[in-house]
């Protein structure tokens, strides 16, 4: 499983977005990558530091799924998004 990760630019964080995916990376051995345009991932994860989420996303393309982190809260719903593929052996 390729995961493409894009940060917004970081004017207003308030959580650390590194320790949040290293906390996801450390449960979920999948390709982690610096998200480029016009590549292709099989998940887009776009680690915001606030409810703006005002990173610019023209260019970038995924397969299956496009999840934006606006808090550390959202830990959850990624953890509930990646079971599902983990489980599914989808790549």
């Amino acid at each position: 499983m390729d995961i493409g990760v894009k940060y917004c630019g970081g004017c207003n964080s308030r959580y650390d977005r590194v320790k949040f995916l290293q906390t996801i990376k450390k449960q979920y051995p999948f390709n982690y990558y610096n998200a480029k345009a016009n590549v292709e991932y099989h998940i887009l994860l776009v680690i915001c530091g606030c409810f703006s989420c005002c990173v610019n996303l023209e260019g970038f393309r995924f397969k299956h799924k496009l999840i934006f982190v606006k808090e550390k809260n959202d830990y959850f719903n990624v953890v509930n998004i990646l079971n599902k593929y983990a489980c599914n052996n989808e790549s």
